[in-house]
């Protein structure tokens, strides 16, 4: 007997949609990845994806998703669809081109999974809420006050009134459990893995076009105050004051709507320390430039001060190159099927990451690094196909959990 596919809606609603996966990077990368891993030849069809967007479907993370062979179509938030697969084109519009909208109904309301489920106004039974850290408790110094309450009551009603809620580490379950010990949510954890791969990286050097030297370090992040490049250029300075000159490229969104003078204090700080030739600020770069820049790094450095799970880890782990990382708990996490060498610094010490980059430059070689980087790339296909079976386990779960207590 053949098993029932498993029926899954991803809401996207506006202003959430832009607020949340366009400003916020690796809430993109996370919903992407999850559309994408459920795509793969090797469990597609396990798996029918239905998006519901109150936003134009030419939105980029619309478009990506619509793209993915498990989604089937993209409908308004009651239901009438705007793009559709042929397959369920064929189903849900008669000859005469209008939308049977009882057949609509019936589908989208027996979903199995609405995922992810980020705010507590909406409430589905078969929904999958999502904390994806828990940031504001740890670094209570990076939000307003307005913000922490916010978050307070969000996460207080999704783990002690909601079915199921999903986590994207073991450090962040972990925390879930502390902060929240009269929890009654079922708790499920889910990473995801990178979706850089070879196809999608420009092939030509792009040293030359930045204005690179052959060697040189790799920071891509988007330039929010608790990613703490402050602590990386600190760390440079050190070093660069102890003779040891290296230059740093940094890629990444250069507002942070919590802290909007942050960035042009770090370009401040470059500019008056005398680092601007050691510190490079590259901007937004096309995705197949940064994995470019990713390859042909001697190392990547991860100094944030806290990450629900790092897509920057992520992505030099998929490549093979040397990572440079703060010692938060999930980074160590990260580690552990990486065929790279990590090195870690005490998070948020300039002083012990000026020592770690002191003591790994010398030894540092420009990329890209083809052997390593051909076992990396073979661990990453591994990581994807466990990534799509994991999150097709947890969706069967709560499909089951919930039929019995029906």
């Amino acid at each position: 007997m053949s098993v029932q596919p498993l029926s899954i809606l991803v809401p996207l609603f506006q202003p959430n949609v832009n607020a949340t996966f366009q400003n916020w990077h690796g809430g993109r990368v996370y919903i992407e990845n999850f559309v994408r891993v459920l795509s793969d030849v090797s469990v597609v069809g396990e798996a029918r994806i239905y998006v519901i967007t109150d936003g134009p479907v030419d939105l980029p993370i619309l478009r990506t998703l619509y793209r993915e062979a498990a989604v089937e179509g993209i409908f308004r938030p009651d239901f009438y669809p705007m793009l559709l697969k042929p397959t369920l084109m064929a189903t849900l519009v008669d000859d005469a081109h209008q939308v049977k909208m009882p057949e609509v109904r019936a589908l989208l309301g027996s979903a199995d999974v609405v995922f992810p489920i980020l705010h507590t106004d909406v409430n589905p039974a078969n929904g999958l809420n999502w904390i994806p850290d828990f940031q504001h408790k740890f670094l209570p110094d990076m939000f307003d006050g307005v913000d922490l309450a916010r978050r307070d009551r969000t996460f207080e009603t999704m783990t002690r009134e909601r079915n199921f809620l999903l986590l994207s580490s073991r450090a962040a379950e972990a925390d879930c459990r502390h902060f929240y010990p009269d929890m009654r949510a079922h708790t499920y954890v889910w990473p995801f893995s990178s979706s850089l791969n070879e196809r999608m990286i420009d092939g030509s050097d792009v040293r030359a076009t930045y204005g690179l030297p052959e060697k040189f370090l790799f920071a891509p992040n988007q330039f929010w105050k608790h990613k703490d490049h402050a602590t990386l250029f600190q760390a440079v300075k050190i070093a660069k004051d102890a003779g040891h000159e290296m230059v740093v490229a940094c890629t990444g969104a250069a507002a942070d709507y919590r802290h909007p003078k942050h960035y042009e204090q770090l370009q401040a700080y470059v500019a008056d320390t005398g680092l601007s030739h050691n510190v490079r600020f590259l901007g937004m770069v096309p995705h197949g430039t940064l994995g470019q820049l990713l390859r042909q790094a001697a190392a990547i450095v991860q100094p944030s001060r806290f990450e629900g799970w790092s897509t920057v880890v992520e992505d030099a782990k998929a490549l093979g190159r040397p990572l440079i990382a703060s010692d938060l708990p999930v980074h160590l996490e990260q580690m552990e099927s990486a065929v790279s060498p990590f090195h870690f610094f005490k998070t948020g010490d300039a002083g012990d990451l000026a020592r770690q980059l002191m003591a790994q430059w010398p030894t540092l070689m420009p990329g890209p690094d083809m052997v390593t980087e051909a076992k990396a790339l073979a661990k990453r296909r591994e990581r994807e196909l466990a990534s799509a079976r994991a999150f097709l386990d947890i969706a069967a779960d709560m499909r089951a959990r919930l039929r019995r207590a029906a």
